[in-house]
């Protein structure tokens, strides 16, 4: 299966170009004309300073290349015909990558890519964001045997937040626990260790909220 065939929230590491991921699609291309406007959005927000670019396939240069502004818009110049790469890339760690197919002339083609789908696409049963409340940040972060797993990169946006949105950046203790100080408000986490899938966590810091976090990584890679 090829990777451009493949919608993935990946992580960027030293040399690798996408070492982990989570496959939120089939391997569908999506079909364009030559003129593409992009929409980049974080569990369903606009998000705004994401970098975005079109790749040729087997192509390590970018045909197209720009930064979404305040309503997550990046409007991209004339793409020839054939199969692109759509990346959309947050602060050198979290990534989507959208197989598109330029199929030529024709009116402006609206794609939308969302860096944190499982966020946007949880929801409660009475139609709410499925998240945690806490009264502060957190936990422990556990295999599905219940060690604790240390090697983990947290990633900590918070929502609504235009520009640079990574606003923390750390790993668990030898045993897995985590904590930080933020203030309250609405953020997504994002857990990253090698050998597990990412986990992407909504949650919300309030005074009424209940205790720790408890994240549950599961063993799997692309």
């Amino acid at each position: 299966m090829r990777n451009s065939a493949i919608n993935m929230l990946c992580v960027l590491l030293a040399g690798f170009a996408c070492a982990e991921c989570v496959e939120v699609e089939g391997p569908k291309p999506t079909e364009s004309s030559d003129h593409v406007r992009v929409v980049v959005t974080l569990a369903g927000k606009p998000l705004s300073g994401v970098r975005v670019g079109f790749y040729l396939q087997d192509s390590k240069r970018a045909s197209s290349e720009g930064a979404s502004d305040q309503n997550g818009v990046v409007i991209t110049p004339k793409l020839n015909s054939g199969d692109y790469t759509l990346v959309a890339t947050l602060d050198d760690e979290v990534e989507s990558r959208v197989w598109v197919q330029v199929k030529g002339q024709g009116p402006t083609t609206t794609l939308k890519v969302d860096l944190a789908p499982q966020a946007h696409e949880a929801q409660r049963a009475d139609g709410s964001p499925l998240r945690d409340r806490l009264q502060a940040f957190a936990g422990t972060v556990r295999d599905v045997s219940g060690a604790g797993v240390s090697n983990v990169r947290i990633r900590v946006i918070r929502e609504g937040v235009q520009g640079k949105a990574a606003i923390l950046r750390f790993t668990p203790d030898a045993n897995g626990g985590f904590a930080a100080d933020l203030p309250e408000g609405r953020y997504i986490a994002f857990f990253f260790s090698v050998g597990f899938r990412p986990e992407v966590i909504p949650f919300e810091l309030t005074r009424g909220g209940s205790g720790d976090l408890h994240v549950a990584l599961q063993v799997g890679a692309c």
